[in-house]
């Protein structure tokens, strides 16, 4: 499968990152692993026995930590994978310059300290 991607950089973690997302319908909260990130995005990975399959373009709230800096966001779910015990997803995070700048000066320490 091929997709167009305009993002000029993207990560992903040797070992995810945990966070969690909240269900703005029911202001439910859930564990989260954060498998890859972008400026703009995320891939993650939530246990089938704590949230219900997300639908396309469900509205969440996103929050997770990198390098002690905290970030939040909504986001809007694109794409989902449904495996035997967990689900995969793709996340377009709602940011601004200021949150998109934060999070690749954020990864690129991560990635110096992690080699």
């Amino acid at each position: 499968m091929y997709y167009k991607r305009k993002e000029s950089f993207r990560f992903t973690f040797e070992s995810p990152i945990s966070g969690k997302i909240t269900n703005q319908e029911k202001l439910e909260n859930y564990p989260i692993k954060i498998m890859g990130i972008s400026a703009t995005g995320l891939k993650i990975q939530l246990e089938k026995s704590t949230f219900p399959l997300p639908k396309k373009n469900q509205l969440i709230w996103i929050e997770f930590q990198l390098m002690n800096h905290p970030f939040r966001s909504t986001g809007t779910v694109v794409w989902t994978k449904d495996f035997v015990s967990h689900i995969i997803c793709g996340i377009k995070v709602t940011t601004d310059k200021e949150w998109e700048e934060s999070i690749i000066t954020d990864l690129k320490l991560y990635a110096k300290i992690k080699n």
